[in-house]
């Protein structure tokens, strides 16, 4: 599946920049990492959700989203469908959300 990955890169790192890691990103433990950087809403999300029906529960997944409107259907997602939002934030133009699988 394109732009999911299993702990490959560091989506904060584009087009050769080298951006300075978020204290909390180096401390959360992940399983799946999706690089959606650059897709407009909804892909995003739905990279997301389709990433979580496939894995077990507990697994964490990372997403990396350029498209600001991540910031509100990200968190509106895991509350819906009962996942939870770990961390998330912003660095530079790229938002990075930490959603854990639920039951």
């Amino acid at each position: 599946m394109a732009g999911l990955r299993m702990r490959s890169h560091s989506c904060g790192q584009q087009a050769g920049l080298r951006a300075k890691p978020h204290p909390m990103q180096d401390h959360i433990p992940y399983e799946i990492e999706i690089d959606a950087r650059d897709l407009r809403c909804p892909l995003p999300v739905l990279r997301l959700q389709k990433a979580i029906r496939a894995a077990q529960i507990g697994v964490v997944v990372k997403l990396c989203a350029t498209d600001a409107m991540a910031q509100i259907d990200v968190p509106h997602f895991c509350a819906r469908a009962g996942h939870a939002l770990i961390s998330s934030h912003q660095e530079n133009s790229t938002y990075t959300f930490f959603v854990e699988k639920r039951g």
